[in-house]
C-alpha cells in the first residue's frame, strides 16, 4: 500500500506475468532502507521523527482495517521510508499478513514476538488493537533503542519476553530516553496495555493521540530549551538563585536532562560559595579579622580570583590586622611584666 494524494491507501502491489513461467512482483522502491536498518544504525530515532513515522502506520492501520485487513506483523522491518525533498522522510507499511509468530525454543525467536500483543500469545482470536499493540512496541523501540521486553539472542530469555509482554508493565520509555516528553509516554504506554479495552479504539483515535502528542511535545520542549538557556544566562550573570530556579523548573519537566543536572549542581555550588563569602565580607567590615581570615582563606582557595579578587584583597588585610592584633597583645603582655625592650 502507498500513500495517495487525499491519504489513503491507493495502490496494491501487482502481479505482471514476465514470460511463460515467470511472475514478477513490482513493488515501489523505499530509497530511505526501512526502520530497522535505521535503528541499527543510530540506535533511536529522534523523537518527532519516531513519532511521525508511528502517525503514518497508525493511518496506513486505519485504512486497511476499515476493509476488515489486519496486518499482524508490524515491525521495524516492515516499516519502509522514502526519501521527499520537500517533505522529508515518509514512512510505508508493508508486508500486510505475510508472517505468522513463530516460537521456536530450540532456534529461537523467529517472526515477530518481539512486538506481539499479549491476546496473540495466549492464541486468543487478534483484532484491530492487536495491530495497535504491535505499533505501539515499535514506537517504543523507535524512541530507546530497544523493545518493551528485549531479546539478545538466548533462547532461555524468550520465556522472559512473553512473560513480559503477558504479564510486566514496560517502563516508560522516558526512563530510557529522557527527551521523550509525558505527552509522548501516555500514548505509547495506552498502546501497550495488556488489556485491548484499555488501548485505543481504533488505529483513527491513535493517530489523533499522536498528532496530539507531537503538538504536546513540541510546547514541552520548547519550555525545557527556554527554561534552560535563562539558567545558563543567569549563570553568565553571577545571578545562581535565579539560575538555579530555571534548571529546577527544567528538572521537573525533564528529570534526565543531563546538562540542567550539571547547571544546578553547578549553581548550588557557586551559591554556597556566594554565601561564604558575604559572611566573611561582614566579619571583614565588623572588624572581626580571625572570623574574616579564616572564611576568606576558604574563598580564595576555591578561587583566588574570587569576586574580582576582592576576596583575595579583603584576606590579606584580615590577615594584617590579625597580625598586628597578635602583636600588639605580645608587646601589652611584655609591658605588664616591665620586659621593656621586648615590648618596644
Amino acid at each position: 500500500y502507498t500513500n495517495g494524494p487525499d491519504g489513503k491507501k491507493k495502490k496494491h502491489s501487482q502481479n505482471f506475468e514476465g514470460g511463460k513461467e515467470d511472475t514478477y512482483l513490482i513493488l515501489e522502491y523505499a530509497d530511505g532502507g526501512s526502520v530497522a536498518d535505521r535503528l541499527r544504525r543510530e540506535g533511536r530515532l529522534p523523537v518527532l521523527e519516531a513519532l511521525k513515522i508511528g502517525l503514518a502506520a497508525a493511518r496506513a492501520l486505519e485504512a486497511v482495517h476499515a476493509r476488515g485487513i489486519l496486518h499482524r506483523d508490524i515491525k521495524p522491518s516492515n516499516l519502509l521510508l522514502v526519501k521527499r525533498d520537500r517533505e522529508g522522510i515518509r514512512a510505508k507499511l508493508t508486508d500486510f499478513g505475510l508472517s505468522r509468530v513463530v516460537v521456536d525454543r530450540e532456534k529461537g525467536i523467529t517472526g515477530s514476538i518481539l512486538y506481539t500483543a499479549p491476546e496473540v500469545l495466549r492464541e486468543e482470536p487478534p483484532d484491530a488493537r492487536s495491530d495497535l499493540y504491535a505499533l505501539g512496541a515499535v514506537l517504543y523501540e523507535m524512541l530507546t533503542g530497544r523493545p518493551p521486553f528485549p531479546y539478545r539472542g538466548k533462547p532461555e530469555e524468550i520465556g522472559q519476553v512473553l512473560w513480559g509482554h503477558l504479564k510486566e508493565e514496560p517502563a516508560p520509555p522516558s526512563a530510557l530516553n529522557p527527551d521523550v516528553s509525558p505527552a509522548v509516554d501516555r500514548v505509547i504506554l495506552k498502546a501497550l496495555r495488556k488489556d485491548p479495552d484499555e488501548r485505543y479504539l481504533d488505529a483513527r483515535a491513535m493517530a489523533q493521540a499522536l498528532e496530539e502528542a507531537m503538538k504536546a511535545h513540541r510546547a514541552w520542549q520548547e519550555r525545557v530549551e527556554r527554561a534552560y538557556a535563562q539558567g545558563l544566562e543567569h549563570e553568565r550573570q553571577g545571578e545562581w538563585e535565579e539560575a538555579i530556579a530555571c534548571y529546577e523548573q527544567v528538572l521537573r519537566d525533564q528529570p534526565g536532562h543531563s546538562e540542567a543536572q550539571e547547571g544546578l549542581k553547578r549553581a548550588k555550588e557557586r551559591l554556597d560559595w556566594e554565601r561564604l563569602y558575604r559572611r566573611g565580607v561582614q566579619a571583614y567590615d565588623r572588624g572581626a579579622w580571625e572570623e574574616a581570615e579564616e572564611i576568606l582563606a576558604q574563598v580564595v582557595a576555591y578561587d583566588e580570583d574570587y569576586a574580582g579578587g576582592d576576596a583575595a584583597t579583603k584576606l590579606e588585610e584580615a590577615r594584617r590586622q590579625v597580625e598586628l592584633r597578635r602583636w600588639y597583645k605580645e608587646a601589652r603582655e611584655h609591658e605588664t611584666h616591665e620586659r621593656w625592650s621586648q615590648a618596644v
